[in-house]
């Protein structure tokens, strides 16, 4: 069918070139002696150039002597060689102008020589000309080239004929070849050998010939654009010579003669450059029609070989595995009558023949799943040459411009007709698999068969065992044949590892077409999706319309067709008895639980209201009774519609199965308008759930009910018209059913969006930006279905049904995204719910402890310990707000995302994101490939960039809110994570962007090397804090809160930031303090793992004090001062004689720092005061 096609559409152009010949020919034999007028400049060019370089010899004077080099150039008027070139007569044929060429070619390199050798002339001067010359000489070789190429045009016309009664003569003869009727009598006596031998020389023709068809038919495809190419660039040379006229007058008088002369000889090098451009031109269009002719005849021959060959290869095929079929036969046939004689002889004989049998079963399933892949790559061949077809037929049709309905229904069909990249994706990752399998299983076989190489052995070891179990050695005989089972095995196995090599290769070929299969179809997909959208299907409505509307009612109420499809949905219904059990028993349950679900979400509605029983189980929980509740009534209904899709048996008709599509499109929307409906309900989902108002609640749920039963209808029959192939019933109650369903849904988005009464206003308020510009966009929204329904009145029925049909889609996932943002930041609300809760409970612990401290104070006179200094926590209300701005730019990222995906292959305008922008080199299995970073690539590292900078700031908060609060660690270590999340978010995020950019990172990791080498010389010391920053959220020497001192510095640890820690002194100062210096120096942490500090004094009293005495007096002074703690227990040592009196040391503990110096201040008066009162005088 392929070729058949090809040699339909080249008979018309091969009858046109045959009666096109004879002028061509006769015009081809006028041609030398009516050149064009620009050809004819060609004639006293050379003569020019040579007259216009010094020293050269004109054409007449060549057999002679080289002419000396004069001093200074002659001028025009008395060069030599200007009489002769004034008198030169032209070329009278292609072969003299391209002899005359080559002489001025050499003239030319000579003349260059020449220059170069000589030392009068300033160098800048001769630097100057001899670039001139260079100039001349390349043009002298572009009007060689062109001369050549005039010859093979010329050439080509006088072999036109040739070759086209000789192809025409073997034209005859194949189409007598393939008239053979006697072929398949003569492939049948062939042997094996032969017929093999035959198959593989069959298949490498084919394979030529295919190609060489390929190459006829892109050559034939440029020749028919390529006259009009010609001929504009035929145009384009002539002015640019024309131009070149009078250039030898441009030259400047005062220039330096050698200069002029050579400028003068670069322009005429120009002029005959351009003058053999414009003559090859001419021949190429003259011979165009001749061209054009052997090709189309050639092309016919070649795809009538193919036809042939394409017949007759799957006889050959069948031959050969016909008769590989009986030998295996055969060859089983004999093993399995020696192997039972075998193993009639011994048990051990006997058993090793059923193992042996088992592998016979492997090498035979193998095989048949060889003959299988085969089989699946002949079809796939014969797909991708179809789909090559369509493609190039595509783009012949799309290429006349104005397509009318036929045409347009034609693209259509071919765009149906395409294989499913799913399936093809799908095929070749079951193909790889089974390569992997067959690998292993090929591994297992040249195993086993290694095993089996030294036959005696093996047939030794199995005698050893079997006499090990059963004690009795088998005869000399059961040896020899065990010797023979052994070898047969290793045979066996040979062939089940040389078949699985076969497949595995067979696969991985399969798997290479199948993927330029999906490759083809991709391709041609999105060139028809971009063309078909704006394509007429039908003419605008009038009088006639009417009358197909009457008469397309009648084909819808036919009741015998209803009738009939009754019947095979029953039939089909019958076949399937476990499906359609199944589908029954979950109807009849969700009926039966209907009053009770809708009883529960009642029940979860109170329960959320109320903030002690609510938790993150509520709001899943309902959703998933509204999906049951929403499911009920499309499952049985999309059930039918997919029984009366199946194929037969038994048979349906073309209603039945439009029934069938009308019922799954009727079951998505009613599944999708119910969901709406139960999640709008008294109790559903918007109210009670996601804070919706009760009058928005009910305008929506109001206006679903009556959508539903409106629209129901219209999807039937919109979805059975979709797949009619009648286009009556299109045009006719198709337009009528898309109308009627635009007036509906139009009627629904007004009710749904009006400002005064409707969703939108109870929804974004007065105060909202929309609420200004609702005159615009109000009335854009509700016209859009009427606006798609005039596409369709209009004619373009199939390009308003994709719009409608994606509109609907794209609501499906807005709606999609709302519920997901919904429920994320219902689950958030629930977990701040529960954490201002548990802080709430945890502080009215505090306070409770602090009271009950303060009573026991009163009640013992002794200070209990301080709680240790709290750290501080995240805000809740700030990081409840960073959940909400990142779950939202998430949701609406993804969504616009894949709107956008969705849509591209729908709108060619979306298709110019994929414009490249430059290339990057990836590796893929090992070698290089180049792909582009297109327009889009950049805007997803935006995407990906806005992303990383949003959930750096904002995702912290979210893990605080809802992870990091449930576990028991401290707010410091809290603290610790979130500052690392950030910082690893910011990094991973930054890696994907440039990614997706073409920056890989075994791109740059050496730029990234030596920046590290910078910025560790430059920044060290910024570098250092960043490090250190990090140890010390890690180990966490410092916490926020702690009281350390690091120098003479002491102060309370405020914020930990990844370069420098603020810390806030006893004055109330803001001291920032290097991470560097925290790790690096001695810092002092007063309460890293205890609060409680010692406080020392030394106390000196007069010489002669009873010093016993005077220690008693200072501890029990010391113990009476508040806030020294009793355990630690204070203590006082004599610790020394000082030069004035006698020395003691005073040591007591507080709870915390900042008790310090109130202690001692109350330790001085205390034990001053009771010195003073015993009378003991201190030094």
């Amino acid at each position: 069918m392929l070729t058949f096609s090809r040699l339909k559409s080249g008979r018309i152009a091969f009858l046109f070139a045959l009666i096109a010949m004879p002028a061509v020919l006769q015009a081809q034999a006028q041609q030398p002696a009516a050149q064009s007028p620009p050809v004819a400049v060609d004639a006293s060019v050379p003569a020019a150039i040579d007259a216009a370089v010094p020293g050269a010899a004109a054409p007449e004077a060549k057999a002679g002597a080289t002419a000396p080099v004069a001093a200074e150039p002659p001028s025009d008027q008395n060069a030599p060689g200007a009489a002769a070139a004034a008198a030169a007569p032209a070329p009278a044929t292609t072969d003299e102008a391209t002899e005359a060429s080559d002489r001025a070619i050499e003239r030319m390199k000579a003349r260059i020589q020449e220059l170069e050798a000589r030392s009068d002339v300033a160098p800048d001067i001769r630097d100057q000309a001899i670039a001139q010359l260079r100039n001349a000489l390349g043009q002298l070789e572009a009007a060689s080239a062109s001369a050549a190429a005039s010859k093979r045009f010329q050439d080509s016309v006088q072999r036109s004929a040739e070759r086209i009664a000789e192809a025409k003569q073997q034209l005859e003869a194949a189409q007598k070849d393939a008239a053979d009727a006697d072929f398949e009598n003569r492939i049948s006596k062939l042997p094996l050998a032969e017929a093999q031998q035959a198959l593989d020389a069959s298949n490498a023709s084919a394979a030529t010939i295919k190609a060489d068809l390929d190459q006829l038919e892109g050559r034939l495809r440029e020749m028919s654009t390529r006259a009009t190419a010609a001929r504009e660039e035929q145009t384009a040379e002539r002015q640019a010579l024309d131009a070149l006229e009078g250039g030898d007058e441009t030259t400047s008088s005062d220039a330096h003669p050698i200069l002029a002369d050579a400028r003068r000889a670069a322009i005429a090098a120009e002029r005959r450059a351009r003058a053999a451009k414009l003559n090859t031109f001419e021949q190429e269009l003259i011979s165009l029609p001749a061209r054009q002719a052997s090709a189309t005849a050639r092309r016919d021959l070649a795809a009538l070989k193919l036809d042939r060959l394409t017949k007759r290869i799957p006889i050959i095929e069948a031959r050969v595995n016909a008769l590989q079929a009986a030998d295996t036969a055969l060859r089983q046939a004999e093993a399995d009558r020696d192997a039972r004689k075998l193993a009639a002889k011994h048990p051990v004989l006997e058993a090793y023949v059923k193992d042996t049998e088992i592998i016979r079963q492997r090498e035979a399933e193998a095989v048949r799943l060889l003959d299988q892949s085969k089989s699946r790559f002949n079809d796939i061949q014969a797909e991708l040459a179809r789909v090559r077809d369509s493609k190039v037929a595509a783009q012949q049709v799309l290429e006349i411009g104005s397509i009318g309905g036929e045409f347009s229904e034609l693209l259509r069909t071919m765009r149906n007709q395409l294989p499913e990249t799913s399936r093809l994706q799908r095929r070749i990752a079951d193909r790889n698999q089974a390569i992997v399998d067959g690998r292993l299983k090929r591994l297992q076989a040249e195993e086993a068969r290694r095993a089996l190489t030294d036959t005696e052995n093996m047939a030794e070891r199995i005698l050893g065992l079997y006499a090990q179990r059963h004690g009795e050695t088998p005869p000399a005989e059961v040896r020899e044949s065990l010797e023979k089972l052994v070898g047969a095995r290793r045979d066996l196995y040979v062939q089940l590892h040389d078949t699985l090599v076969t497949r595995i290769s067979q696969l991985a070929e399969s798997n290479a077409a199948e993927r330029d299969l999906l490759n083809q179809t991709t391709q041609l997909r999105a060139l028809l999706n971009s063309r078909l959208l704006w394509l007429p299907t039908s003419g605008t409505i009038g009088i006639g319309w009417l009358d197909q509307v009457r008469t397309s009612f009648g084909w819808i109420l036919n009741v015998e067709a209803w009738q009939e499809t009754a019947s095979t949905l029953l039939s089909r219904a019958a076949q399937l008895p476990l499906p359609t059990a199944l589908v029954l028993l979950v109807f009849s349950v969700l009926v039966l639980f209907t009053r009770k679900m809708t009883r529960r979400l009642a029940t979860i509605a109170d329960t959320v209201r109320r903030y002690s029983s609510d938790n993150y189980m509520r709001t899943p929980e309902a959703m998933a009774i509204t999906a049951l509740l929403s499911v009920k009534t499309p499952l049985l209904i999309g059930y039918a519609g997919w029984l009366l899709t199946l194929p037969p048996p038994p048979p349906a008709s073309e209603f039945s199965a439009a029934v069938g599509a009308g019922l799954l499109a009727v079951a998505y929307l009613l599944l999708f308008l119910r969901l709406i409906q139960f999640i709008s309900a008294e109790n559903g989902l918007f109210s009670a759930h996601f804070g919706w108002s009760e009058r928005a609640r009910a305008v929506l749920h109001r206006n679903v009910i009556w959508l539903k039963y409106t629209i129901t209808p219209i999807a039937l029959i919109l979805g059975m018209i979709n797949v009619s192939s009648a286009q009556s019933v299109r045009d006719g109650l198709g337009r009528f059913a898309f109308l009627a369903g635009a007036f509906a849904v139009a009627l629904f988005i007004a009710r749904i969006a009006d400002p005064r009464r409707g969703v939108v206003a109870e929804r974004i308020g007065t105060g909202h930006p929309l609420w200004a510009m609702r005159m615009i966009w109000y009335p854009l929204i509700s016209l859009v279905p009427l606006a798609i329904a005039g596409i369709a009145l209009r004619g373009y029925y199939d390009g308003a049904s994709q719009i409608r049909d994606g509109l609907l889609l794209s609501v499906t996932l807005i709606v999609g995204a709302y519920l997901i943002y919904s429920v994320i930041m219902r689950q958030v609300l629930v977990a701040r719910r529960q954490l201002e809760i548990a802080r709430a409970l945890e502080r009215r612990e505090q306070a409770r402890a602090k009271a009950a401290a303060l009573q026991e104070t009163e009640a013992t006179g002794e200070l209990q310990p301080a709680p240790v200094v709290a750290e501080p926590e995240v805000d809740i209300a700030s990081i409840s707000d960073q959940t909400r701005q990142l779950v939202r730019l998430t949701v609406f990222l993804l969504l616009g995302t894949t709107l956008y995906f969705f849509w591209r292959e729908a709108l060619p305008s979306l298709a110019l994101l994929d414009v490249p922008l430059w290339q990057q080199v990836i590796t893929v299995d090992g070698a290089p490939r180049s792909m582009p970073v297109t327009v889009s690539n950049v805007f997803v590292a935006l995407a990906i960039g806005i992303i990383t900078l949003i959930a750096a700031r904002n995702l912290p908060g979210l893990l605080e809110i809802t992870a990091l609060h449930r576990l028991r660690i401290e707010a410091g270590t809290r603290y610790a994570i979130s500052a690392v999340s950030r910082y690893l978010i910011a990094i991973v995020g930054l890696v994907f962007a440039f990614r997706s950019i073409g920056f890989d990172w075994s791109q740059v990791q050496w730029i990234v090397a030596a920046l590290g080498v910078g910025v560790g010389f430059g920044l060290q010391e910024i570098v250092a804090n960043f490090i250190s920053g990090l140890i010390i959220l890690f180990e966490r020497p410092v916490r926020v809160g702690d009281t350390v001192t690091i120098g003479n510095l002491t102060g309370t640890v405020s914020r930990i930031h990844i370069r420098a820690t603020s810390m806030t002194d006893g004055e109330n100062r803001e001291i920032i303090i290097p991470n560097k210096s925290l790790i690096t120096e001695k810092v002092i942490n007063w309460t890293l793992t205890d609060s409680i500090t010692r406080v020392t004094l030394k106390i000196g009293i007069a010489y002669g004090t009873d010093t016993l005495r005077a220690q008693l007096l200072i501890l029990d002074a010391v113990k009476a001062t508040p806030q020294v703690l009793d355990s630690p227990a204070p203590s006082v040592f004599f610790i020394g004689f000082g030069s004035k009196g006698l020395e003691f040391e005073v040591r007591a503990f507080v709870l915390q720092l900042a008790h310090r110096s109130a202690v001692i201040n109350d330790l001085h008066v205390s034990i001053e005061r009771a010195l003073r009162e015993k009378e003991i005088a201190m030094s």
